[in-house]
């Protein structure tokens, strides 16, 4: 597997951090002349583009590819148009560079505003930085998205992922270098977790426990009317709002399952009589809920909807029972869910095994499909 990296700065962070993140996958790295962008993306017969690549990666500094935005960051009179126009050429030089590789990633544009403050201009809604910003990232877009092969990357996550540190004057001058490592981690991990989308290693099916992780309480012994859930306690609210997350990944093609150590008509009294229940009996395709052993219920919850193990994430509150599924089932990712259930929203939603680049109709409805052919069984 082979990827070329092309930026107008020093990129060689980026391509060691996702040598690591694919080390099982012998990724070989090439960098682009520096700080030649557009000659790069112009000239097919520069020798970086000697063979032919999986993957190129393509992150550029606003203010150092287009003149005209440059301009503007300084206070010079410059037309929005004009730097509109600027993106648009710039990006018919990606869609032309974009025959040379098999999938070609963006990243969009951000900038260290301490550099360019501009006090009240900053969000100023006809021509603040943000909304020129935004603009253009929007125009890069819309250019953009009717190739099926070039994908733009969100890099302000990674500049919120560094905080304030993310920008370094120092490492500028010093090597070229215009973030903190941190950000190159992150931006590393977002295209890994995209490359194995592309490839379709991205989790299909969350499996996930009841007591103590859909809700607060043990259902078989407080009974469903006990439980912690929703209402105006914290724990409660947050189980909701964990609840609410998973439907929205629902909603994206990804499947739900349950494995639980309870009664089965006790469980699913309460998943369909809990007036604060977000989930429903029918947002789920499969479900095991008897005191078998978990890795055994996910072996055949995976057997039942024809899926493999490393389609599977499994989600449980208790450390054992994480432990015996990793054990038992190495296919399958068991994240560390917090111990505090008020960050479960939270976590769930970083995960990136689930990175997806658009939703489908089919997508939408995989469910119901599941839950169609389960009761047609």
């Amino acid at each position: 597997m082979k990827a070329l990296f092309i930026a107008d700065f020093s990129i060689n962070n980026l391509a060691g951090y996702l040598k690591n993140e694919l080390a099982d996958q012998f990724l070989q790295t090439r960098i682009a002349p520096f700080n030649q962008v557009h000659q790069t993306l112009i000239d097919p017969t520069q020798e970086c583009w000697s063979e032919q690549y999986d993957y190129t990666v393509v992150w550029t500094q606003p203010e150092r590819i287009l003149k005209n935005f440059k301009a503007f960051l300084n206070n010079e009179s410059v037309d929005l148009e004009l730097i509109l126009k600027e993106v648009e050429e710039y990006s018919n030089l990606l869609i032309r560079a974009s025959d040379r590789t098999n999938v070609l990633f963006v990243a969009n544009w951000t900038v260290d505003q301490t550099l360019y403050y501009k006090g009240f201009l900053n969000t100023d809604p006809d021509f603040g930085v943000t909304e020129v910003l935004s603009k253009m990232n929007s125009k890069l877009i819309a250019c953009l998205s009717n190739y099926p092969n070039i994908y733009v990357l969100d890099s302000r996550k990674w500049i919120a992922n560094a905080g304030s540190s993310a920008y370094s004057a120092k490492l500028w001058y010093l090597s070229k270098t215009p973030f903190h490592s941190s950000v190159f981690a992150a931006a590393a991990k977002d295209i890994a977790s995209y490359i194995g989308r592309i490839k379709g290693n991205a989790r299909k099916v969350i499996v996930v426990d009841l007591d103590n992780t859909l809700w607060g309480g043990v259902v078989g012994d407080i009974g469903y009317g006990s439980l912690i859930l929703g209402g105006h306690h914290p724990e409660g609210e947050a189980y909701r709002d964990f609840q609410e997350a998973l439907k929205s990944l629902s909603n994206a093609g990804i499947v739900l399952a349950i494995t639980s150590k309870n009664e089965e008509s006790v469980a699913l009294e309460a998943i369909e009589n809990h007036p604060e229940m977000f989930l429903k009996k029918s947002d789920f395709v499969a479900w095991r809920i008897n005191w078998e052993d978990k890795a055994k219920n996910i072996f055949e919850i995976a057997q039942e909807l024809n899926l493999g193990l490393d389609s599977i994430v499994f989600l449980d509150d208790h450390s054992v029972e994480r432990e015996r599924v990793k054990h038992a089932l190495p296919d399958v990712f068991v994240p560390e869910l917090p111990a505090d259930p008020m960050l479960y929203k939270h976590f769930l939603l970083q995960l990136d095994c689930f990175n997806t680049s658009s939703i489908s109709e089919e997508d939408r409805k995989r469910t119901e499909m599941y839950s169609t052919e389960r009761q047609r069984v």
